[in-house]
């Protein structure tokens, strides 16, 4: 079985590593999701994602599994194509350059 996210918020040298990269991409989301038309209130803050996802996973009560993660669990391959190239031709569409 591979480890949850909360294995990357409970060491904190490691969280220190990935959350200028989980930051940036959460910030180029959010930046496409304006360019397409969705209002700067309708789109969470990124540190606001950032907190409430790192609370989910930290709660001890929390069995959530993302599913790429159960995707990798089962064999089959996981949705990044699926996930991140979608964002990536949201943003092309609006000319914005992808990836930033």
């Amino acid at each position: 079985m591979r480890n949850s996210p909360a294995v990357f918020l409970q060491d904190a040298a490691l969280y220190e590593k990935i959350l200028p990269v989980v930051r940036a991409t959460l910030e180029e989301v959010r930046a496409v999701g304006i360019a397409i038309g969705y209002s700067e209130s309708a789109l969470p803050p990124v540190e606001t994602a950032i907190a409430v996802t790192r609370d989910i996973y930290l709660d001890p009560r929390n069995t959530h599994k993302p599913s790429t993660l159960l995707d990798i669990e089962c064999g089959k391959p996981f949705e990044l194509e699926v996930i991140v190239g979608e964002v990536v031709r949201m943003g092309e569409r609006v000319n914005m350059p992808m990836p930033r």
